[in-house]
């Protein structure tokens, strides 16, 4: 499991994997990820984006006999997807969608495009040269979005002109590109739907969580007029629910996208008709707790990718989900040896 920091992704996918019994190896870019010490080894490895990256995942495979890699974080999951096939022919297995969809969903923009081609029911959303052409069809609030990153990171509520200028400017200052988007539907109808589908792109399984935006799940609140206008953080907790209507449209969906793996479906139900946000076509936040009712998508695509037969899951709905943070405490020796090893040596747990 790759990516393992405490509170993100790749830390619920370790932790549904243990869940399922696998005996789990992580990596993460810093030594302060409690992920490392909850696997049973763990290893710094450096930045996606770095040139030696890969090399070092393969080492740290081959000297630990680890045969399947579930990336973790986005930055990860991109550069493993696209050599998946290589890494899968030295007997390396990465549990991930194709490298064209990952790629697709990484800019915003390109998703929202796909969306379109695909017949996805999504937000109308434009690049800024269409502001005042977008802000006299749909009026405020208006959503602007930053086209690459993670999570919720640099979503705003558009209220006014003043607020278009101002982060606008600031996204522009940052060198980041952004887009604008629908505001629609109402908070209480926001939910995270995941679909599980087959290598054969066949559906295995979907859950759906019904979103509370309270607590750490709610980014900001504003009112404008007699309209309450609410934007998520990207942590998820919730209701869990077997929602057969969002979830056989989020099955189309899926299908229609060519999803061979995971895949979490964020929107908002308008006029019975689940309107999408975003795919992340990867594991999801939730993952952890899908897994503890019995819907464990990391061993559900595992099995799957390693031609196990694998039945539809059976799962408890009627609880809800809450997050919160948690603590490991490390002797602190183990932090240096992390911190001054070399790669070949490098080992937590």
């Amino acid at each position: 499991m790759t990516g393992v920091t405490g509170g993100g992704v790749g830390f619920g996918i370790l932790e549904a994997a243990r869940l399922a019994g696998y005996e789990a190896f992580a990596t993460d870019v810093t030594p302060y990820s409690a992920g490392l010490f909850k696997a049973k080894r763990g290893f710094v490895v450096p930045h996606a984006g770095a040139s030696s990256y890969l090399e070092e995942i393969r080492a740290i495979c081959k000297r630990n006999e680890i045969r399947i890699i579930v990336p973790g974080s986005e930055a990860e999951l991109f550069v493993l997807s696209k050599h998946a096939k290589e890494l899968e022919e030295e007997g390396i297995l990465v549990v991930a969608n194709e490298h064209h969809l990952v790629a697709m969903c990484r800019d915003k923009w390109d998703m929202f495009r796909m969306f379109k081609e695909k017949g996805i029911p999504c937000p109308d959303t434009a690049l800024p040269d269409r502001y005042k052409d977008f802000k006299n069809s749909h009026g405020f609030p208006i959503l602007l979005k930053q086209r690459i990153g993670r999570g919720s990171r640099n979503v705003f509520v558009i209220r006014d002109e003043e607020d278009f200028a101002f982060y606008g400017k600031k996204l522009e200052s940052e060198e980041a590109a952004f887009m604008l988007q629908e505001y629609v539907g109402e908070g209480a109808q926001e939910y995270t739907v995941g679909v599980v589908c087959r290598k054969d792109g066949s559906v295995l399984g979907s859950i759906t969580v019904h979103r509370i935006l309270e607590g750490f799940s709610l980014r900001e609140e504003v009112t404008l007029g007699k309209q309450t206008v609410k934007t998520s953080t990207g942590i998820s907790q919730g209701l869990i629910e077997n929602d057969r209507m969002i979830q056989e449209q989020c099955e189309e969906y899926a299908v229609r996208l060519g999803v061979t793996g995971p895949a979490n479906f964020q929107g908002r139900l308008v006029d019975h008709v689940f309107v999408v946000f975003e795919l992340n076509p990867r594991f999801s936040g939730t993952t952890p707790f899908r897994a503890e009712v019995g819907f464990n998508d990391v061993d559900l695509v595992i099995r799957d990718h390693l031609n196990q037969r694998v039945r539809t899951p059976v799962f408890r709905t009627g609880v809800v989900a809450l997050r919160s943070l948690e603590h490991v405490l490390v002797p602190l020796e183990q932090i240096e040896r992390l911190k001054s090893a070399s790669p070949e040596s490098q080992e937590a747990g």
